[in-house]
């Protein structure tokens, strides 16, 4: 966001992000966007789209990798760092 709102940036004014990332990092995606992009609105910037993208994860590494993140939603819960609410990503 700080990119998006710098002149001096190659990125600036950007509308448009994809969000490319492990399946199982989509549980707290959702609420970082949320969180920032409410706060960049609250400069008075625009708001950004998201084009959303899930990467497979290789044969035999899914379950595993499932089972440490859920390991880790409490302590995200804990830290305030989960969304209350689902993320509208079709708006």
């Amino acid at each position: 966001y700080q990119n998006v709102a710098n002149p001096q940036s190659p990125l600036y004014g950007v509308k448009h992000v994809a969000l490319v990332a492990h399946i199982p990092h989509f549980v707290r995606i959702p609420f970082y966007v949320r969180k920032y992009d409410d706060e960049h609105i609250a400069r008075g910037h625009e708001g950004l789209n998201f084009w959303v993208f899930a990467l497979r994860n290789r044969p035999g590494t899914q379950e595993p990798y499932v089972q440490s993140e859920l390991r880790r939603l409490l302590a995200y819960a804990n830290l305030g760092h989960l969304a209350r609410e689902p993320a509208n990503f079709s708006t």
